[in-house]
């Protein structure tokens, strides 16, 4: 499976092992006698119940969710400063202006000095989560961000949507955002995020005046220090504009391999 290739890949297991070594490995990793007794273990058992949680295979997301903690090796001095991390947006949207390669790294640097660390990595069929928010052994927290398309709106918005998860208190403990959540809370976070990308103001502003041309959008998106393709993917979400209007604009992220 994809998420064993990831073990293998961080050499968290070795990739010559039979498949009795292997299932060893994996009981010593995950600390469980059997394997088999997974679906009943911990965040596995407890959203196993939960509606909105059918696309879950338990053995995949549990095997991510340790892959999570793993890879969590930073020791981040700085206690998580709400306070902070609301000041610092407009450093955030800034980094939207770099270069791919210093994108991840350079987020990463931000989000550490408030206490929190920060991972990307791709999604695995069997664990349909878009964020991860854990506590973590510094004390601080921890985020995880899954890509799945590499549409540049999409994983600007939703890293403000899970931004906006830990400032509306979701991740006090540890809060799996599933693609499907209950409406109330993705609901604030989404609000978050929008308004931290565009002055809600101005958008109403922008809307009112039903010019949706190129350059009525970089202008909009010129004042709220965004690029293009933020202001083209909320009208496109907004359904303002058909979703296959000025695609050209939109841009692809090659963030991880």
């Amino acid at each position: 499976s994809d998420i064993k290739k990831e073990y293998i890949k961080s050499n968290f297991i070795k990739s010559n092992l039979t498949e009795d070594e292997e299932i060893l490995a994996f009981r010593r990793l995950f600390n469980v006698s059997n394997l088999l007794a997974i679906p009943k273990l911990g965040h596995v058992g407890a959203y196993r119940i939960k509606t909105y949680t059918d696309k879950i295979d338990p053995y995949v997301f549990f095997a991510w969710e340790k892959y999570c903690e793993l890879i969590d090796k930073i020791d981040n001095p700085n206690q998580l400063n709400m306070e902070e991390l609301l000041n610092k947006v407009s450093n955030i949207k800034n980094i939207m202006f770099y270069e791919y390669k210093d994108i991840i790294k350079s987020l990463s640097e931000i989000l550490y000095n408030v206490g929190i660390n920060f991972y990307v990595f791709k999604s695995f069929t069997g664990a349909p989560v878009q964020g991860y928010i854990r506590k973590n052994s510094s004390g601080g927290i921890s985020l995880y961000m899954t890509i799945r398309n590499k549409f540049a709106d999409i994983f600007w918005f939703s890293l403000f949507h899970e931004i906006g998860h830990i400032v509306n208190g979701d991740g006090k403990n540890t809060f799996v955002d599933f693609e499907e959540m209950p409406e109330d809370i993705e609901k604030k976070a989404d609000t978050f995020a929008a308004n931290s990308l565009i002055s809600l103001e101005l958008y109403e502003k922008f809307i009112n005046k039903k010019d949706y041309s190129i350059k009525a959008i970089r202008k909009l998106a010129d004042s709220n220090n965004v690029k293009d393709f933020i202001v083209i993917g909320r009208l496109m979400n907004d359904k303002i504009i058909p979703w296959n209007s000025l695609s050209e604009y939109r841009i692809r992220y090659e963030l991880i391999n």
